[in-house]
């Protein structure tokens, strides 16, 4: 995991608690099982209280409610087009988020959409901050892998980072508990051999006399 690199990141990106892993945690993620849910009212509730899209101090949104509720109906059907990919990006989920405005992204993320595609092969890497240059590794992950990240911070996927395991982060962990079952399999095996084994012995043993 590419925030786990980063010393300055590493306890936020295992616990889940900076800013900037909070907003895909509690309103991308969100956002994004809305629309894959055609739940238009916890779409209409997210954008609400995270966009500046609908909100009363929105001269656009004033002047023209109801042409600017088709522009977000059209910006949200193109988030729902661009989620049936299956390799879709964070970075690219994120970009379009924030080019339609449906959230309010991050700075360090908008910072790192700011650059020009163009540009971007001559970013060098050492003059970049390296919490910007963790984050924009980051953002390269597929949606899959932040779906199961989010999970595996809330503890959904049978284990959370207040286990004693804090520090392997998610792949590492999947294979301290993966080595843990088959070590368990092991032991019950050859428990279970050994049963056999001494049942095996007695038989001999009633046999003979």
């Amino acid at each position: 995991m590419p925030l786990a690199s980063e010393n300055s990141l590493r306890d936020s990106a295992l616990n889940g608690t900076s800013s900037t892993i909070k907003f895909i945690t509690e309103q991308l993620l969100p956002l994004i099982e809305a629309v894959l849910a055609d739940n238009d009212f916890d779409v209409a509730r997210i954008i609400k209280k995270y966009s500046s899209v609908i909100l009363s101090n929105n001269s656009a949104f004033i002047q023209d409610p109801i042409g600017v509720l088709k522009e977000v109906n059209n910006s949200v059907n193109e988030l729902k087009a661009l989620l049936q990919v299956d390799t879709v990006s964070l970075r690219q989920v994120v970009k379009l988020v924030g080019e339609k405005e449906l959230l309010l992204l991050p700075e360090n993320f908008q910072i790192l959409l700011s650059t020009d595609a163009d540009d971007e092969e001559n970013i060098d890497e050492e003059e970049l901050d390296p919490k910007l240059l963790a984050w924009d590794k980051a953002l390269d992950s597929s949606l899959n892998h932040v779906n199961n990240y989010s999970k595996y911070i809330s503890g959904e996927l049978g284990f959370s980072t207040h286990q004693g395991v804090k520090g392997h982060g998610f792949n590492g962990l999947w294979s301290f508990w993966m080595m843990k079952a088959l070590k368990v399999f092991s032991l019950s095996m050859k428990s279970y051999l050994g049963l056999l084994s001494c049942r095996k012995e007695i038989l001999i043993m009633k046999n003979k006399v």
